[in-house]
């Protein structure tokens, strides 16, 4: 695998965040009300599709470098927001439902933090329930979502 800078660093860590919540909806198919059934790689979706999951980077950052005779290896830290959908503004706003999605997620994430290949969420936070998001016009929760990648850049 080439080694990875800079954007394809976040999204590398972004895609692996949405592999997991598509487990989580294909975890969720049967057995659960209500269901999340559609995740965005972005909030700022035209047209979305409910009930739905959307993933957005807030914030990245170099945190730990550590130098050996393999290179240099950067921890990466990344900040993403992590939002439920129930409905469009001005919609009817089913508190309870957008709790219980948002709780999921929360849930789903906790259970599943080692994403593999050195991928790890360090910490889910911020979690509230009944916002009106701009970007997309819609309504649900939100919560926020530290994950972290070693990259080793190996010296010439």
């Amino acid at each position: 695998m080439a080694e990875t800078y800079g954007n394809a660093t976040l999204e590398d860590i972004r895609d692996k965040l949405i592999s997991t919540l598509n487990g989580m909806v294909t975890a969720m198919a049967t057995g659960y009300d209500p269901t999340v059934s559609y995740v965005y790689d972005h909030h700022n979706v035209g047209y979305m599709q409910f009930n739905a999951v959307s993933v957005g980077l807030e914030n990245a950052e170099p945190d730990n470098v550590a130098f050996g005779s393999a290179g240099v290896t950067v921890q990466y830290r990344c900040q993403f927001t992590v939002r439920v959908h129930t409905a469009y503004q001005g919609a009817l706003v089913d508190e309870v439902k957008n709790s219980r999605l948002i709780n999921s997620v929360v849930n789903y994430l906790s259970e599943y933090k080692n994403q593999a290949g050195g991928y790890w969420i360090q910490d889910i936070d911020e979690v509230t329930a009944n916002e009106e998001f701009a970007e997309s016009y819609t309504v649900g929760g939100q919560c926020t979502v530290l994950a972290t990648k070693p990259v080793t850049h190996t010296q010439g």
